[in-house]
């Protein structure tokens, strides 16, 4: 089992908030490299496979987990698809926000 880090590129964007650059990150592979490492690692050995993103943190925004979600579960179909490896599990990284400023809002919970 084993997981990789991806980083999509570009602006990580929520309606009209950039949540954060995760072009300007060094960590995690871009597309292109999930699937070319996904495909070596399945010649390799590898049986299961997992997904990590961590675009962006100690958000307090309800939609940061939903549209990560969305980002990672629609790269997991495409590497599935093109590879045809086992993706067991996906994490959704980042952190949950408390509200630092009077205006800012817990998340919601439930």
């Amino acid at each position: 089992m084993i997981s990789c880090r991806y980083n999509p590129g570009g602006l990580f964007q929520i309606s009209n908030d950039i949540m954060d650059n995760p072009g300007d990150a060094k960590y995690g592979m871009t597309t292109d490299q999930m699937f070319e490492a996904f495909q070596i690692l399945k010649e390799k050995g590898a049986k299961e496979f997992g997904i990590h993103a961590f675009l962006a943190s100690n958000t307090v925004t309800n939609a940061y987990y939903p549209m990560l979600a969305k980002v990672l579960f629609e790269l997991a179909v495409r590497l599935k698809k093109e590879t045809g490896v086992h993706i067991g599990f996906i994490n959704l990284s980042g952190g949950i926000g408390i509200p630092y400023r009077p205006e800012q809002r817990p998340m919601i919970s439930g």
